[in-house]
């Protein structure tokens, strides 16, 4: 999350003008931001994203929430909605490759670059690529399949 001053064309009195916009990713991952004219409001917004985070990071009470609770329910919502194949595939996936590193891990507390050093670790392990991105997919891009499989 981050606040950025966007300047912009001096008004009619020829003072200049900024806009300031929020960048924050949501839970589906996706880019998303939002502008505002006066930069403490931005500021309390990016503020309230903050708050948020830390809430998912640590769920109710203080006991955070980890990956691997997450992705139990994840696995049981996808063994009711998809084939029987797929389901296997997702827990295996998630017991042989996924848990390990992730397990007890905070689900607020993985970032970017713990998924690369992940992917990369799965690389170094001799996985072939084609396998590392079926793997990443699988449980960080499921909704996202590759066209050549069908769910």
């Amino acid at each position: 999350m981050s606040v950025v001053t966007i300047p912009l064309k001096p008004g009619p009195t020829g003072r200049p003008r900024c806009s300031y916009r929020v960048h924050w990713r949501d839970p589906g991952g996706r880019q998303r931001s939002r502008s505002f004219r006066d930069s403490s409001d931005a500021a309390e917004f990016d503020t309230r994203l903050a708050l948020d985070r830390d809430r998912l990071r640590h769920g109710p009470g203080d006991a955070p929430t980890t990956f691997g609770a997450v992705a139990a329910r994840w696995l049981a919502v996808k063994a009711a909605t998809k084939r029987k194949s797929t389901v296997i595939f997702y827990e295996s996936t998630l017991r042989n490759h996924v848990l390990p590193a992730f397990a007890h891990t905070p689900v607020g507390a993985i970032t970017r670059a713990d998924v690369q050093d992940w992917i990369n670790t799965l690389s170094a392990k001799g996985l072939a690529a084609n396998t590392v991105r079926q793997i990443y997919r699988a449980v960080f891009k499921p909704s996202s399949p590759s066209p050549s499989t069908t769910n």
